[in-house]
């Protein structure tokens, strides 16, 4: 619809706002460009956008609500209960309009609205608090919220261990962070099951850093957690973060009879429960791959992507590269012990 290059694209998209925006007066496509400062492709929250709009504009609810009724379908795709996506080339229309530094003073209003971060309003704001941190130019921020640990218990128990182990990602370059970031990853499995086993993994995972001044204080938030048993007798009580094991993968019920490194980083595993798993580079179950009927004895992956599986059940499987059944291979009508790409 844009055209097939970037200049026929921003000629087309041009020419479409041109004939959409004649209804909507100067303050109303200010409040338009700032969403902005929303990530592309990503689900946004209707009370995130209105929170924006109210530190901006000082618009009311029901002032924002009308807005957004009137740019859902032709500058937002719509989603359930209010939410939209904005495509990645209208959010980059939009913010070229708007200018970057009332782009980026749009993302420091929108943080101050949101005041307490470690009592956000809502899921979108618990996932993406960090995106807007680093998008409001305060990096720092985000360091320090990292390592508090009232931050990340809260946050953990609004969302998830990887929502935590994206956020440390934003500060590629931050060792502290690489170190926390090191001991989630590891906990993960443990978090997964008991969020509330937090103050302890970070506890006996960050044992090795404690001369470390901030992770000293960190350890120290998570020893005054009622229940905690932090044992501190010289030795650590958990396998060190920044060491060998990266992350634990739970989710197999019974033995895991192989496992290999897909082209793209992700991981792909089999097991005698009769399924194989896909996780992410990261650790985390990306998706859990059944229809077999016997234990899972191998499998491979195909140039295009595609796997390959066989199994005691006497039939190969054929799956997409995201884990979704392709087909049954029929053949052999015995025990299938192996296949190989041709």
């Amino acid at each position: 619809v844009f055209g097939r290059d970037d200049a026929g694209r921003n000629a087309a998209l041009d020419a479409s706002m041109a004939v959409s925006l004649r209804g909507f007066s100067d303050a109303e496509r200010t409040r338009l460009y700032e969403l902005a400062a929303f990530p592309d492709d990503g689900m946004v929250s209707e009370l995130a956008v209105l929170t924006l709009w109210h530190g901006t504009g000082r618009l009311s609810n029901f002032e924002g609500k009308k807005l957004l009724r009137r740019l859902s379908g032709g500058f937002t795709t719509p989603e359930p209960n209010g939410a939209f996506r904005i495509h990645d080339k209208l959010k980059e229309y939009l913010g070229s309009k708007l200018g970057r530094e009332a782009l980026r003073d749009a993302q420091v209003k929108l943080i101050d609205a949101w005041g307490d971060p470690h009592a956000l309003p809502d899921d979108y704001a618990w996932r993406n608090y960090a995106y807007h941190l680093i998008e409001a130019g305060k990096p720092e921020a985000l360091h320090v919220l990292l390592l508090n640990y009232t931050f990340l218990q809260a946050k953990l128990n609004a969302t998830d261990v990887s929502t935590l182990v994206a956020d440390c990602n934003r500060l590629p370059g931050d060792d502290m962070i690489r170190v926390l970031h090191s001991a989630l990853t590891m906990s993960a499995h443990a978090l997964v099951k008991d969020k509330d086993a937090l103050a302890h993994q970070l506890y006996g995972r960050l044992y090795l850093y404690a001369a470390m001044p901030e992770i000293a204080a960190l350890r120290a938030a998570c020893a005054a957690v009622p229940g905690l048993y932090a044992l501190d007798n010289g030795f650590d009580a958990l396998l060190s973060a920044g060491g060998a094991l990266l992350a634990t993968l739970t989710g197999h019920t019974k033995d895991v009879t192989g496992a290999l490194e897909l082209a793209d980083g992700r991981l792909l595993s089999w097991s005698q429960d009769k399924t194989l798993r896909l996780w992410a580079a990261d650790g985390m179950l990306f998706t859990t791959l059944a229809g077999h009927n016997g234990y899972v004895l191998g499998a491979l992956e195909l140039a295009d992507g595609r796997l390959r599986s066989w199994s005691f059940d006497f039939t190969p499987r054929l799956w997409a590269a995201e884990g979704s059944a392709l087909a049954v291979l029929k053949g052999p009508m015995g025990e299938v012990s192996g296949a190989l790409r041709v």
